[in-house]
């Protein structure tokens, strides 16, 4: 069963989030996609993917290029992966479903909408139940993610 890490965003969009964790990741080798539900979003992933640093850019396809399969990081809006990615990530309202294959979520929601708040702790119940391991992080005052659910 995958752990599931839960995002509360608070202080920036999900897009500047997931391209650090992706920079990130991208140096361990493993296959990762973020599933999207908006264009604009992947979009602009996408250009800081290709932007990130001076000297290089982060490999990654998105829906309509070709060859997904040989991509560290597809960017979706599908719910399914198309690069047999074992890690993934959700957010803008996009949820796992369905965990074959996949080793670790990450799902992304707006802490200040309050409906993406409710459907948090619903499927963070859900998952609970179902036997996940489960993580919540949250920025500090200074901008650094810590692990919520370790403090309890």
């Amino acid at each position: 069963m995958p752990e599931i890490n839960f995002y509360h965003l608070e202080r920036e969009p999900a897009d500047a989030v997931l391209a650090r964790i992706l920079v990130r990741l991208s140096k361990s080798g493993e296959r990762t996609s973020v599933h999207l539900s908006k264009p604009d979003t992947l979009q602009s992933l996408s250009q800081k993917l290709w932007a990130f640093e001076d000297a290089s850019f982060i490999a990654h396809g998105l829906d309509g290029d070709p060859s997904p399969e040989h991509q560290p990081i597809w960017l979706t809006s599908q719910d399914e992966t198309h690069n047999a990615a074992a890690l993934r990530f959700f957010a803008e309202g996009k949820w796992p479903e369905e965990f074959s294959g996949i080793s670790k979520v990450g799902v992304l929601f707006d802490g200040t909408d309050s409906a993406a708040v409710e459907e948090a702790r619903a499927r963070w119940k859900r998952y609970k139940a179902e036997g996940h391991t489960i993580r919540y992080w949250k920025q500090s005052e200074q901008g650094q993610w810590q692990d919520q659910a370790a403090k309890q």
